[in-house]
């Protein structure tokens, strides 16, 4: 099912997603991996991932943990929407979660 048809999605903040990560991963893994989140937090960094999911435009999203963020990967079509924001611009992002390392991804993102 495509990221935007999604029925019922979870709403959480970025800090909210990270923290549950931090706290007990198996758990997150199990509540969030492989879901629909809707997701909203502060724009720490936008550009081009290169590591996970081929050069998609990506924006990273800040959380109050020292250096893990949130990475939200979108589709090569949506460039020119991510062009017209900022670092440090308040946003909320869809996407399907998928977790790596102490970073969390969400890939297939749109804008809300």
């Amino acid at each position: 099912m495509m990221v935007q048809q999604e029925v019922n999605p979870i709403v959480i903040s970025a800090d909210e997603l990270m923290t549950a990560y931090n706290d007990n991963k198996i758990s997150a893994e199990m509540q969030y991996k492989g879901k629909v989140l809707i997701v909203d937090g502060t724009i720490s960094s936008l550009g081009d991932d290169m590591e996970m999911y081929g050069k998609l435009p990506h924006v990273k999203l800040k959380t109050s943990h020292i250096i893990a963020t949130v990475h939200c990967s979108f589709q090569e079509r949506d460039r020119a929407n991510l062009a017209t924001l900022q670092k440090g611009q308040y946003i909320t992002i869809r996407g399907r979660c998928d977790s790596f390392g102490g970073d969390i991804w969400l890939k297939n993102c749109i804008i809300e």
